[in-house]
């Protein structure tokens, strides 16, 4: 690592045997529900991301009390009975997750303290307000208050037992469906989704989870990311080869799971083994056609990918990009600029056209790069570096978001 937060990419073939995170998505739900329910839950193999360790950081701090055992996470008692009974505001710092502060806000209109979560970066920008009626409408005290220097959201509950049903906007983010849905897991209130167009595995997931607490469920296992294993697999699919350690098999409640099936449509063949997954580049890859609007974190891997399938291929549906931790359609053409991607993106239709170029080697030189502070854009910024002559990329601490140890593994 260089001064400015950078990381210096070498080109280089791929040939590596890695080992992934577990999925911060799935982790961050079991800890709200766990934290929910009266009964002592276990969970095993959570991810170091820092959405997942700001949501325990605030999860201790309303009073939630966790016991480490190895790989394993105890949790020990429940919210809102372990709130105190003094009148102070308890202050939150909930980073610039969506998952942290989209799960935390209703959590903690579970009880009866007034809390205030003070998000950073563009999480002080993304969209919460349909969280936030939803909330209201269930008597939820909710105040927005600051500029985007101090911005803030207060909140104290608890939350009206009298409201028979409510309806969540999921236009911007199933997020949204999914924080009322653990909030009320043990309740009988019904939920109403509208424009619930994307995403939908992981609302499921949600629900899925809220079903096996209900079931009695107490031990829980984090299941391997799959939006993490993208990246590593589309290099090993496009300079090489790549072993996945402890990658069993398809996870259908990971939306971004669809990456196996794509990989195959376009020509590659995967071999699963008894440790892990195995993938080598083929010869080349076909162009693909793909509907994004159920694994819109994908799609900058899938944008690589598809650079070097051989033809035109086409990524529907991704608009929803645009309110991510970046506005990732502006960022992903700045990186097609960079690295000479032919493409277009039509607005109106909502579809990213890529002419891809083949699996053979390219003369793009050693290129610098600044991407937004997204965890995501530097790591498909790394992805084309690595395929073309190096470079060397900026704001490289942030992959901790999602996969702490990314350079590491890929790059040694």
């Amino acid at each position: 690592m260089l001064n400015k937060d950078s990381f210096v990419v070498s080109s280089k073939p791929f040939k590596k045997k890695v080992s992934i995170p577990t999925s911060k998505s799935y982790a961050n739900r079991i800890l709200i529900l766990a934290s929910l329910c009266e009964s002592r839950v276990t969970i095993k193999n959570l991810p170091q991301s820092t959405d997942v360790l700001h949501l325990i950081s605030c999860l201790k701090k309303v009073g939630i009390i966790f016991k480490e055992e190895g790989e394993l996470l105890h949790v020990i008692n429940s919210f809102p009975s372990c709130e105190t009974n003094d009148d102070n505001f308890v202050v939150l710092e909930t980073g610039d997750g969506g998952t942290t502060n989209r799960f935390l806000l209703p959590f903690l209109g579970r009880g009866k303290k007034r809390y205030i979560l003070r998000p950073t970066g563009k999480m002080k920008t993304r969209p919460m307000e349909e969280l936030i009626e939803g909330l209201r409408i269930l008597d939820v005290d909710i105040e927005q208050g600051g500029e985007e220097e101090d911005y803030s959201l207060k909140i104290q509950g608890p939350m009206s037992t009298k409201v028979d049903g409510l309806s969540v906007d999921c236009s911007r983010s199933t997020q949204f469906a999914s924080g009322m849905a653990m909030v009320l897991w043990d309740r009988s209130l019904k939920i109403e989704l509208e424009n619930f167009n994307s995403s939908k595995s992981y609302y499921e997931m949600t629900v899925h989870l809220c079903e096996q607490l209900k079931k009695g469920k107490t031990f829980f296992e984090v299941p391997p990311d799959f939006s993490s294993l993208s990246y590593p697999f589309v290099l090993g699919a496009t300079l090489g080869e790549v072993f996945v350690e402890e990658c069993y098999s398809k996870d259908k409640f990971q939306s971004d799971s669809c990456l196996l099936d794509i990989f195959e449509q376009m020509g590659g063949e995967l071999v699963w083994k008894d440790s892990g997954l195995f993938i080598k580049s083929p010869s080349k890859l076909s162009p693909l056609q793909w509907d994004c609007s159920n694994c819109p974190d994908l799609v900058p891997t899938l944008a690589y990918l598809c650079s070097y399938a051989e033809g035109m291929s086409c990524l529907g549906q991704i608009k929803v990009l645009r309110h991510k931790e970046s506005d990732r359609i502006s960022e992903l053409e700045k990186i097609f600029g960079l690295f000479g991607v032919n493409y277009s993106y039509n607005e109106a239709s909502d579809e990213l056209f890529i002419y891809g170029r083949g699996l053979g080697p390219t003369n793009i030189g050693f290129k610098k790069h600044i991407p937004a502070e997204d965890h995501r854009m530097i790591m498909v910024t790394y992805l084309f570096m690595r395929k073309n002559q190096g470079g060397e990329v900026y704001n490289a601490s942030h992959v901790k978001k999602s996969f702490p140890n990314f350079f590491d593994e890929l790059d040694s």
